[in-house]
């Protein structure tokens, strides 16, 4: 299904990821574009998001954050204001302005696969 999971900062320090990085008032971050390595219908793709959000707690990191998370994506968002603030408002940043590296404001990462974030381009209707 893809990789996904959570990672806590190293032992030998915080760090931080504050929303000064993560570049929410230039628009969301990119994503990248990317094709399933099978086609993959509509059905197929909504069963692989539920079976992830409903897998996500064992990842680690705040529910609060996967939430807000799972709230705005897949993308593109339907409405990018609204977007951008429940993101601000969860203190998730994205340092290098991908939907890559995504934080909480404790330093932990969360790591999405490309599935609950967009489409695919292949994707079958």
């Amino acid at each position: 299904m893809g990789a996904c999971c959570g990672k806590s900062p190293d032992k030998g320090g915080s760090v931080s990821h504050g929303t000064e990085g993560s570049l929410l008032d230039t628009g969301l971050p990119r994503h990248k574009e990317w094709a399933s390595t099978t086609p993959v219908g509509v059905e197929e793709l909504k069963r692989q998001r539920e079976v992830f959000w409903d897998t996500q707690p064992a990842y680690g990191g705040k529910q609060e954050i996967w939430d807000a998370l799972k709230s705005v994506l897949p993308l593109p968002a339907q409405d990018e204001a609204l977007t951008i603030a429940i993101l601000k408002a969860a203190e998730i940043s994205f340092p290098k302005g991908t939907w890559a590296e995504i934080y909480d404001s404790t330093g932990f990462k969360y790591e999405l696969p490309p599935y609950a974030i967009s489409d695919p381009t292949n994707l079958q209707r």
